[in-house]
């Protein structure tokens, strides 16, 4: 059985055609449109021309944001901050029944699936790109939450974590801080410059040891050693898996964060993992299969609390 699955990211729209047994046969990758319109435009073009050929029977779209009760959509980082029946206006378009999630319950189910996850019961997803989230398994159960936005820790404000910068103006959430285009904002505000991208500055740091990268990195490396403390105490994880364009760069804050983790977190959570993921960009893909297999099997493996 083949399935139709689309991720849409705060600055990666991707759309792929995947089996049941979690293989992509096709992905095709394009920058997220700003507008509901383009966007379906382009979901609506690409499942033409799977379907030509596969006839996908089902299909699920995974969201960087949240998804309601009514399977409508928060995209902040994309349409703003209003719900869109983006379910309703995809299944008109296509013809197939399809289910959106968000991108944190879809990361953590992929890692359980097929990837760093499999072998454990307590585990944090958390994503680190546009924006910032934690998918949680808890006991062997996906954690979604009473209004399925349980994990919006970009939300927390540096204030309450107690790390402050001159010049900064407060309260600014770990979101407007870590998130890569936030890091980008804090380097050209801080060292000037024309880079065009947040990768720009690791490649800075890793050739040429720039004073100011390092400066960024490292008040970067703060806030995320704070962030998983405050995951370790709050939800005693065996393993906390990074995901996203920012999470997968883990090694460059790793020390600083390490040492503020073990600083700011109770000797009894010390003992959790911390890897970056093999899936990369295909978690929600893979996640969003498995979401769509478990709603035919009758799965209850997802629990709101």
């Amino acid at each position: 059985m083949y399935l139709f699955v689309s991720d849409i990211g705060g600055t990666n729209l991707r759309i792929a055609l995947v089996d049941d047994k979690g293989i992509i046969h096709y992905k095709k990758k394009y920058s997220t449109p700003k507008e509901p319109e383009e966007l379906l435009k382009i979901v609506v073009g690409e499942f033409k021309e799977i379907w030509r050929k596969f006839k996908p029977k089902y299909g699920c779209v995974s969201v960087a944001g949240a998804v309601n009760e009514k399977e409508m959509v928060w995209l902040p980082n994309v349409f703003g901050e209003s719900w869109y029946n983006l379910k309703d206006s995809i299944q008109r378009s296509i013809g197939i029944d399809i289910c959106c999630i968000d991108d944190r319950v879809a990361g953590i189910l992929g890692e359980v699936w097929k990837g760093k996850a499999k072998d454990f019961k307590n585990v944090g997803y958390l994503i680190i790109g546009t924006g910032v989230g934690l998918g949680i398994m808890a006991e062997g159960k996906i954690i979604k939450g009473h209004q399925n936005v349980a994990g919006s820790v970009g939300w927390i404000s540096l204030d309450s974590i107690n790390f402050k910068i001159p010049g900064y103006r407060y309260p600014v959430t770990i979101e407007n801080f870590i998130s890569g285009p936030a890091i980008l904002k804090r380097f050209k505000a801080s060292c000037g410059g024309i880079l065009k991208n947040t990768n720009s500055i690791f490649e800075l740091y890793d050739k040429t040891k720039d004073k100011c990268a390092q400066v960024i990195i490292k008040e970067t490396s703060i806030v995320l050693g704070k962030l998983i403390a405050i995951i370790a105490n709050i939800l005693n994880p065996e393993l906390i898996i990074f995901g996203g364009s920012i999470g997968k760069k883990w090694h460059h804050f790793k020390k600083e964060a390490l040492r503020i983790f073990e600083n700011e977190s109770s000797p009894l959570v010390r003992n959790c993992h911390m890897e970056v993921s093999e899936l990369g960009e295909n978690a929600q893909i893979i996640g969003c299969t498995k979401y769509i297999l478990d709603q035919i099997r009758g799965s209850d493996d997802i629990v709101s609390i």
